[in-house]
Parts: C-alpha cells; structure tokens; sequence
C-alpha cells in the first residue's frame, strides 16, 4: 500500500526550505530531488511519501547535514506553523505534555475532520508526572520529523525538556521529560 502524506507537509518544507536556506538552495534542491512535479505542490493535495524524503535528502545534502537533523529542525518549525492555523489545538491544553497526550484523542480526529483522506501516524502516551512516554508508529520513516515537532511542542510551551528516543524509524518510543528550574533553551511562542 501507498503511503500518502498531504501537501501542506511538502508547500511548507519549501517555504520553510526558501526562508532558511534561499531560492537558489530551493531551486537547487528541486532539480537534484527530481520530484514530479517539480515542488508544485498543493497544501490539500495527497503525495507520496518517497518524493518528501527525497526533497529532505537533497537539501540535506545541500546544506551538508544529516538528513534526521534536517527533519527535526522542519519538524520544530512545523509545530508554529500547526498551532497558527489551528491555535484551537494548544488552547485547550495547559503543557507540552498534556497536548502530547491529546494527539491521538483530539488533535488526529481533528484532523481528519479537515482532511479526511489524511494517512496519520499513530501515537499512545503514559505519563508520570513530568515524565512521558509516547508510542510512535507510521507507515513513513519519518521519526525525526515527529521529534522535531514534539520539540516545537516543548518551545511554544517555554517548557526545558529532554527527548529521548528508543526504536526505530517507523515504530519507536519517545520519552520525554520536563526540567524543573531550567532556562528554555528554545525560543518560546510567536
């Protein structure tokens, strides 16, 4: 079976890819992956997973970094980019962690309301405190690209945490603790 990932996942790695990196990168990285439609890709429409991993290896190797860095770093500023459109999604939410947990109750069968074709991963969470863990698994080898997000989760909260991850790239664990009394790190909401 063919597994599909929505457009807006692809039309937002560009503009994302264009903002960091330049137009030149972009256009460079668009030839080198050989995509079928040449990044003209629509945010509603419904592509195959293979052509945004291409996009990712081609800029990772533009740019000179490992293509789970590359993921991860998309992956954080994707989360902005979800909570702008839908800030619904974190208002109901008091932390990271308690919209961690929502992903499989709230948020995907939101989702599928505005995209009901959408092909979702699948999370379970079990939280202990400042402590959770977060089953992962997805047709589509993109672990990092979840990692980032739930980093971006952690920033737009301004809560220091730590992510670890155990498994592999299609099926893995997250586990994610929150610091008491540490600096954020990372840069807080827009």
């Amino acid at each position: 079976m063919l597994a599909l990932m929505k457009g807006v996942v692809f039309t937002e790695f560009v503009d994302w890819a264009e903002s960091v990196h330049g137009l030149e990168v972009v256009d460079e990285v668009l030839c080198a992956a050989a995509t079928t439609l040449d990044g003209a890709y629509i945010a509603t429409g419904s592509y195959d997973w293979r052509e945004f991993a291409g996009l990712v290896q081609a800029l990772a190797d533009r740019i000179g970094e490992p293509m789970p860095q590359v993921l991860c770093a998309y992956g954080r500023h994707m989360f902005g980019v979800l909570v702008a459109r839908h800030p619904g999604f974190a208002e109901a939410c008091d932390g990271s962690l308690s919209m961690l947990e929502r992903v499989e109750s709230f948020i995907h069968p939101e989702v599928r309301k505005l995209w009901p074709d959408a092909e979702l991963p699948h999370f379970h969470s079990e939280r202990d405190g400042r402590r959770l863990v977060l089953g992962y698994s997805s047709a589509r080898p993109f672990r990092d690209f979840a990692r980032g997000l739930i980093e971006g989760c952690l920033a737009w909260f301004a809560e220091p945490g730590v992510v670890e991850c155990v498994g592999g790239e299609t099926a893995c664990e997250f586990v994610v603790t929150l610091l008491e009394d540490a600096p954020c790190a990372t840069t807080s909401r827009p």
